[in-house]
């Protein structure tokens, strides 16, 4: 694989370094480090296979992109481990309104 600045190297202008888009990512977009460090791997891994852009703007917003879509994923997944133990704390009572509510919601009251 090649390094990141070389991978980067179309797309300096401006003074676009690695960096910078980090730093635009987390100050100006608000993404946290770990899914902006996922993002740029899973980028510059495209990109050291072939693909390319127009210029670094394109770059810059791709790189928005898969944060957002990562970030995304992240949020999913957190949703459904938070209803899974919801699950098991409600389905571990044996009476309850909780109870009642929660299988009602999830279309399980019989």
């Amino acid at each position: 694989m090649k390094t990141f600045e070389e991978l980067l190297e179309p797309y300096k202008e401006n003074g676009r370094t690695i960096k910078a888009q980090m730093d635009w990512l987390r100050n100006r977009k608000g993404f946290a480090p770990n899914i902006i460090e996922q993002a740029i791997e899973e980028v510059y891994a495209e990109m050291d296979k072939g693909k390319t852009f127009e210029n670094g703007h394109e770059l810059d917003q791709y790189l928005l992109a898969k944060c957002k879509e990562i970030r995304e994923e992240d949020f999913t997944a957190s949703i459904q481990r938070m209803q899974d133990r919801l699950s098991s704390v409600i389905s571990k009572q044996p009476t309850g309104r909780w109870k009642t509510a929660w299988l009602a919601l999830t279309g399980k009251l019989k």
